[in-house]
């Protein structure tokens, strides 16, 4: 496995080099020829794609602002109420902020950089017969448009209006060819069709996905060819498409289709997608936190440490430091609830009462794939869209009830408010993981938990869930 990460992270090109980023991206017009060449074999080709990944799992991306640290600022996790802390101008959505701007444009440009590497990566593919088994062709050609999906989709959650109330609104580009020139933006729901379209075509030149068989197989392969096709839940996989399926659907209202997505991954991928062992989970020695076993698809984070010490380490100062507040913190857990044992803790020292360890390194075996392994997208969120997106509120509890009791609570009765602890579980699941910010923004909500408090709820308008599109792209 260490050789594997090692492969990745040594070899491993953005595919036609670009780093400045104006109006779009400007490539060199000689970047063809480095095109050619990567493509011209199959590591060149695994290489390019493996860029992608890497690229995504950086800090800009899905190892730091759209997981544990920006987007999970502004769904006003954490206590912010320190003096002139350096977080405090994203949680409340100063968009002009010189810090708050630097870092949605890096958001914005790495997101699209990423994208005209799928699209080279699609567009050199298909130019290119005989390098790939027809096999590997549509796996990895399924893998491309999954992630452009995904990529559009995000972007569209963060930069797009509240589509709820504003479905026709502009939003964002959509870019499917390997063009640097600039495009005007969409109507969201215009977006929403591409991102759906996308996926669908991912969902069919992954039919053959060797996860549907054989599950993710963490287990080393023979060589590093094998290596590559087998770690399916390090790779946007067949599941990982029916999820973000199921996720997209909701995001756009449509419930029926949410729900039929859902369940099929629900059915289907359970076998492989095992519930983390609550015996273990509660204990002291156990070392995976993150619970990787439940993950459809994540990335591997060589810089997940380091962001932990500048993040959530207790000794790095209340300035700096990103910790929940502690009657917000028992108010949304049980004590029994093992993500509250796991995850959080007393620090021996420091400015906080209590801190955030889910990222911290536990995991002995260097050769561990779970040391750095950032989770995107869980089994679980398929339980709480199924339980969402159901019209019998028996079915609904059902599926909400099947996670509470993974996590070490009792179940809920049908008397419950289904919304409500639908919206706690977002709250107690995806901490760290930025998934959060993103529900508020689905439901318009007008009054969410402020973190900075021990009680109370912060005001959002719906021009606060809107972030603006950067300068660079938009031209004002």
């Amino acid at each position: 496995m260490k050789n594997y990460i090692i492969k990745i992270l040594t070899g491993l090109v953005c595919i036609v080099g670009a780093t400045g980023c104006k109006k779009y991206l400007d490539v060199k017009p000689n970047d063809k020829f480095l095109e050619s060449q990567v493509f011209s074999t199959e590591n060149g080709v695994k290489t390019a794609l493996n860029g992608v990944y890497v690229n995504m799992a950086g800090p800009n991306l899905y190892g730091g602002n759209l997981t544990m640290s920006t987007l999970d600022v502004m769904a006003q996790r954490y206590n912010l109420s320190a003096f002139n802390h350096n977080w405090a101008q994203y949680a409340a959505y100063n968009y002009n902020d010189a810090r708050v701007v630097f870092t949605m444009d890096n958001i914005w440009s790495t997101s699209y950089k990423q994208i005209l590497n799928l699209n080279i990566f699609i567009s050199q593919l298909n130019n290119s017969p005989g390098v790939l088994s027809v096999s590997k062709a549509s796996l990895l050609k399924g893998e491309a448009y999954g992630l452009r999906a995904m990529l559009h989709l995000d972007l569209l959650r963060l930069f797009g209006p509240v589509y709820s109330t504003s479905p026709t609104a502009l939003s964002i580009p959509y870019y499917t060819k390997a063009q640097t020139q600039s495009s005007g933006s969409l109507p969201a729901n215009v977006v929403m069709e591409k991102i759906l379209s996308d996926l669908d075509t991912a969902a069919t030149l992954l039919a053959n996905d060797p996860i549907i068989l054989d599950g993710k197989q963490t287990v080393s392969a023979p060589n590093d060819a094998d290596v590559f096709y087998k770690y399916r839940n390090m790779h946007m996989n067949y599941y990982a498409v029916r999820a973000l399926q199921a996720r997209a659907n909701l995001y756009a209202g449509n419930k029926q289709k949410a729900l039929s997505y859902a369940a099929q991954v629900i059915t289907e991928a359970s076998k492989w997608f095992t519930w983390t062992n609550d015996g273990q989970a509660i204990t002291p020695a156990y070392t995976d936190r993150k619970f990787s076993s439940e993950v459809l698809f994540g990335l591997q984070n060589l810089d997940i440490y380091k962001q932990f010490d500048v993040l959530f380490r207790y000794d790095v100062g209340a300035a700096n430091l990103l910790a929940p507040h502690k009657q917000r913190l028992s108010g949304n857990y049980s004590p029994s609830d093992f993500r509250y044992i796991s995850w959080f803790r007393v620090p021996p020292s420091g400015t906080s009462d209590f801190s955030f360890f889910k990222f911290e390194s536990v995991i002995v075996d260097s050769e561990d794939f779970r040391r750095f392994f950032q989770p995107l997208i869980r089994i679980s969120e398929m339980y709480y869209i199924a339980a969402e997106s159901h019209t019998d509120p028996s079915e609904s509890f059902k599926y909400l009830n099947t996670v509470l009791k993974k996590r070490g609570l009792q179940d809920l009765p049908l008397t419950a408010n289904l919304q409500n602890e639908i919206q706690n579980e977002y709250v107690r699941e995806f901490f760290g993981e930025g998934q959060l910010f993103y529900y508020y923004k689905r439901r318009a909500l007008t009054a969410i938990p402020n973190g900075s408090a021990a009680s109370g709820n912060l005001t959002v308008s719906a021009q606060q869930y809107v972030v603006p599109i950067p300068e660079s792209e938009s031209g004002r």
